[in-house]
């Protein structure tokens, strides 16, 4: 099961939520069993070498790693070398073009630089997604939680206007894929949220007329809704 899928069932669900559609529980169990299993049986395929006489083993120990560790393994090497090995970023992570302009000609792509701290054996290297909270230690250390607080707030107004404002079409898919990305700041990082966020808010004013959502958006910011 590609990534893809996995994100156009999560989008369908959260929309079918939002709608207020009843989705049965035995349809999404059987559902994410099915596509659990043939994430493992990818990870098997796809190293068969090393997974040969120990598949199911190999299956497991391969699917928990990429659910559930490799995040806060990537995370743990980032605060391993920051501020030890480099010091923290300022925001420049994010505006790594800018980096000469503030005297630091040094500011890496997290990810790509993170990985062979990772898998140090592993060639050719890849990309460890530092996410929204890796991003934040790497660039503020311990004050990144900030970055939190200010996320919170703007989930919470999100909600307030996908709750008043759900009634099209184009509002509920809207929702639905704005809440999906939210949920994958860990993987997205704070760049890959606000072009996706952007780029659904674009395209909600280019398919359907806007009727009231102007008022609502503006409602939500005066923190009236």
């Amino acid at each position: 099961m590609s990534a893809r899928t996995v994100v156009l069932f999560a989008s369908l669900v959260l929309a079918l939520g939002i709608a207020g559609v009843p989705v049965p529980r035995r349809a999404v169990a059987v559902t994410v069993a099915a596509g659990v299993l043939a994430f493992a049986g990818i990870q098997v395929v796809r190293a068969y070498d090393q997974a040969a006489g120990r598949e199911v083993a190999f299956a497991v120990e391969r699917t928990a790693n990429r659910l559930f560790l490799i995040q806060p393994r990537t995370l743990e090497a980032l605060q391993a070398a920051i501020p030890n090995e480099e010091p923290y970023f300022g925001g420049l992570t994010w505006l790594r073009r800018a980096g000469p302009f503030f005297g630091r000609n040094d500011i890496p792509n997290l990810g790509y630089w993170i990985y062979p701290r990772l898998f140090p054996d592993q060639t050719p290297p890849g990309y460890a997604a530092p996410g929204l909270l890796g991003e934040a230690w790497a660039n503020f250390g311990g004050a990144g939680i900030l970055l939190f607080g200010l996320l919170g707030v703007g989930v919470e107004r999100f909600g307030a206007l996908v709750a008043r404002h759900r009634a099209a079409v184009a509002d509920v898919v809207a929702a639905a894929l704005g809440t999906l990305f939210i949920a994958r700041s860990h993987a997205l990082g704070l760049n890959g949220l606000v072009v996706l966020g952007a780029l659904v808010a674009l395209w909600r004013a280019l398919v359907a007329r806007p009727a009231g959502l102007l008022e609502d958006v503006g409602a939500t910011l005066r923190w009236r809704i």
